[in-house]
């Protein structure tokens, strides 16, 4: 009731929060290869709050997570097992920090207690691994296998710090530019598939670790105030709209 006096259009949150949990489900399992380059584009996930300064936007934002997280803790059929970021004030990002790099880098100790956890199911972990066909690595041995959530997440940390690198190409002469301008584009694009499957990954083995559950898992990435780093907030934008568009991430 509290939150409603202050956000009427509450009810309409929660009603798309469901809507993309059924989209996640007719997900389930996809190998993710994209028919056309609109793929990304297709996921209406991205909400936002609007408000002046001091309309309580921030005190939403926290009631909503509290809301989820307790709904995910109660780890009962009829609730999912949703991944849920602490909430990102783009202020505290660095200036030599991407913002996909800093969301990934939140995702380190998720990843890892997934990890360890799919660990103890030996059948299921291998399952996934055929599932997902990992072509793009070449050392598909048992050990790999033993880890390949892992070893996937710190590939694409690694994929996103050369992405960066890649802004400054000023420094170069014109035929070299052209060919890092080239390169970047090519790694911009499969770093979008990569993410895409990605998101896609880590539900399935959320939800195939919790499978008292019958409610299909979300990954959650919330962001506070954008609008006191102005100069961050079109990055922002545009690494939501790029890396975060899936039918597993609000």
């Amino acid at each position: 009731k509290q939150i409603e006096s202050s956000l009427p259009d509450f009810s309409e949150i929660i009603k798309v929060i469901d809507r993309q949990r059924s989209l996640a489900e007719l997900h389930d399992g996809s190998d993710y290869k994209f028919e056309n380059a609109q793929f990304h584009l297709m996921h209406d996930n991205i909400l936002g709050i609007f408000g002046g300064r001091g309309s309580g936007k921030t005190s939403i934002l926290f009631s909503i997570r509290e809301i989820l997280l307790s709904k995910s803790n109660q780890h009962d059929k009829n609730n999912p097992a949703d991944i849920i970021l602490p909430i990102i004030s783009p202020e505290l990002i660095s200036e030599n920090c991407s913002m996909l790099s800093w969301v990934l880098a939140m995702f380190g100790d998720i990843v890892h207690e997934i990890d360890q956890r799919l660990r103890q199911h030996p059948d299921l972990q291998k399952e996934i691994f055929e599932q997902y066909s990992f072509s793009h690595v070449t050392d598909c041995n048992t050990r790999f296998q033993a880890s390949f959530l892992q070893q996937e997440y710190e590939g694409l940390l690694r994929e996103c710090g050369s992405i960066r690198v890649f802004r400054e190409m000023y420094r170069y002469e014109y035929e070299e530019m052209v060919s890092l301008q080239a390169q970047h584009s090519r790694r911009q694009y499969q770093l979008m598939n990569r993410l895409s499957r990605f998101w896609g990954l880590l539900s399935t083995i959320q939800r195939q670790l919790n499978a008292n559950s019958k409610a299909f898992p979300l990954i959650f990435i919330m962001f506070d105030d954008i609008d006191l780093a102005p100069e961050r907030s079109m990055e922002l934008l545009m690494s939501a709209y790029k890396y975060f568009s899936s039918p597993h991430v609000i």
